[in-house]
């Protein structure tokens, strides 16, 4: 374990926004760039509610920029990804509010958050920021959950509407 010393004005610690890049030190490269309140970047959010963030490998955590708001922070957050690409575990966040829920002790699987967390009498605002992995929402009522990834998006609809006929003397 290496030695990690930072030197911070706590005024700007609390208002400033950066972007940051997690490096792979197995791998050697890149394996996620994101932005957050500086206050945030240890916390690890958006990597750790990705399935296939590994918590156990080494990373490099790299701040690349600080920024006075949060528009500044995405902007640059965007033309890095733009300069260097997607990183692997930037394109492996699949899931989205469309996905199943599936209680991990039970099995059983609900087509979205709220269903589960109706025919279970959880708060639905809990239940999400336990599927995001936020601090602090380790479970839900003793359980834990997460979502089923093989989802593709949004339900498609099905029907189809019949084209208009044209009738003479008829506006359409």
């Amino acid at each position: 374990m290496s030695k990690m010393q930072i030197t911070v004005i706590p005024s700007v610690t609390r208002t400033s926004w950066c972007v940051y890049e997690l490096f792979d030190c197995i791998e050697k490269k890149v394996s996620f760039v994101w932005f957050c309140r500086f206050i945030d970047v240890m916390k690890l959010q958006k990597p750790m509610v990705n399935p296939e963030f590994d918590e156990n490998k080494p990373y490099e955590l790299t701040v690349l920029s600080f920024h006075k708001n949060r528009v500044e922070a995405y902007n640059e957050f965007s033309k890095v990804l733009r300069d260097k690409g997607f990183p692997y575990l930037n394109k492996t966040i699949k899931f989205n509010r469309y996905n199943p829920v599936q209680c991990d002790q039970t099995g059983q699987i609900w087509i979205t958050a709220t269903e589960c967390a109706k025919e279970r009498m959880l708060d639905v605002g809990q239940l999400g920021r336990h599927l995001r992995r936020e601090v602090g929402f380790l479970s839900v009522k003793g359980n834990t959950y997460s979502f089923v990834i093989d989802n593709p998006g949004p339900p498609k609809k099905t029907e189809k509407k019949e084209p208009k006929k044209y009738e003479p003397g008829r506006l359409m």
